[in-house]
């Protein structure tokens, strides 16, 4: 299941912490009307173009990025400083990863639960689909096999133990290796000039305001989170003193860009919604878009057409009212009992050659879930209840 937050990302929006790869749980995005389906309707839809390779104005790329975030910077991570080693190595196994060999010369900071040590060590980086592979663009900050500062992630799957590369930071950029490294620089930077700090103590900062939002010792670092406009820090007000609480904060957002987070969700929203098994198909070659999910309490899961085949994740949906499918800019609305809880569900996208895309929905036969996450069904069920404890969130 993914690491699953909302983002406070809203994740920063856009909306998610994703990947059920060993059931990955993520939280979605969308927004708009959408026209109801039945439960294994094939849609029309136009495909959009790939996403650009910089993110300049696109106020949707930036959106969609800024919803990565807490999935990027938050749950159990490692700061350390290290350099690249040789060459990127070759794909590991059935996995979307490649392996790197690097040299740790220190920790800064690890909740990692294998934990790191200094020395020679392996680290894995996302292979791209329709991106460049990210440790290309680390590597380029990094100048090669300089000394730089790594933020590692648990890699989310079960068959690949080695920690995940999701960004180098080299003076005051955070280099992601992807579209989405200039947001991720600006929203840090920001936060970490409002705060009076460097990137490094930012990025931890964040990490510990994104594990705890509702700690009120930490509201400051969640205000600079988001007191931007366009990249530029906003002055902390400095009205009553009394911040609002992660729930009046969550209770504030606009309902397309609040992400489901069990952490700070209201008791009486908890109650209508639940966490669903998903896998979403793609066929090669499939257009470079976000694809999200969303009811009308708020954003369930998120995630980039950037692979191919399958790509389990947990969602969070409304128990009484229409989940909406939004890909390339397109809402389709599909019924609550389409979903099943217990089974799960395969949502196939497909494009033909005119560019018309197709999207189906359909429950998955018993077993099927288990098989395809290598789960077994009491970790399922497991893995749902850490997603409500907020100890698992999306990748």
């Amino acid at each position: 299941m993914g690491r699953q937050r909302v983002h406070a990302v809203q994740r920063l929006t856009v909306c998610v912490r994703a990947s059920m790869s060993a059931c990955v749980i993520a939280v979605v995005v969308g927004c708009g009307t959408a026209q109801p389906v039945a439960n294994d309707s094939m849609v029309p839809l136009p495909v959009s173009a790939p996403a650009p390779t910089s993110i300049g104005a696109d106020p949707e790329t930036v959106a969609m990025c800024e919803s990565f975030l807490p999935d990027v910077v938050g749950g159990t991570v490692a700061l350390v400083d290290f350099r690249f080693i040789g060459e990127p190595g070759g794909p590991v196994k059935e996995s979307p990863f490649q392996l790197n060999d690097v040299e740790i010369a220190n920790i800064r900071l690890s909740t990692l639960k294998e934990g790191v040590l200094p020395g020679k060590s392996q680290v894995v980086t996302l292979l791209g689909g329709g991106v460049p592979d990210q440790v290309l663009g680390m590597r380029r900050a990094a100048d090669g096999s300089k000394t730089a500062i790594g933020l590692l992630i648990p890699s989310q799957m079960d068959h690949v133990p080695e920690p995940r590369l999701v960004g180098v930071l080299v003076g005051d950029r955070f280099e992601s290796g992807d579209v989405c490294a200039d947001t991720y620089t600006k929203r840090l930077n920001g936060a970490a000039d409002i705060l009076g700090v460097d990137l490094a103590d930012a990025v931890e900062q964040a990490n510990a305001y994104y594990n705890a939002p509702s700690n009120g010792q930490l509201l400051n670092v969640g205000w600079a989170l988001g007191a931007l406009t366009g990249g530029t820090p906003a002055v902390m007000p400095a009205e009553s003193g009394i911040d609002p609480s992660p729930i009046e904060m969550w209770n504030d957002t606009p309902v397309g860009s609040r992400e489901l987070d069990w952490e700070v969700m209201p008791d009486e929203v908890k109650d209508q919604v639940d966490v669903f098994g998903i896998v979403v198909t793609l066929p090669e070659g499939f257009p470079l878009s976000e694809l999200s999910f969303r009811c009308e309490l708020g954003v369930g899961y998120v995630t980039l057409t950037n692979f191919v085949g399958d790509r389990p994740a947990a969602a969070t949906f409304c128990l009484k009212a229409s989940t909406e499918v939004d890909f390339a800019g397109q809402k389709f609305s599909f019924p609550p009992e389409t979903w099943n809880r217990e089974l799960g569900n395969r949502v196939s996208l497909a494009a033909d050659e005119m560019g018309n895309a197709t999207v189906t929905v359909k429950e998955l036969a018993s077993g099927e879930l288990e098989l395809i996450t290598g789960l077994t069904r009491a970790q399922l069920a497991q893995r749902r209840d850490q997603v409500k404890a907020g100890e698992f969130t999306s990748p």
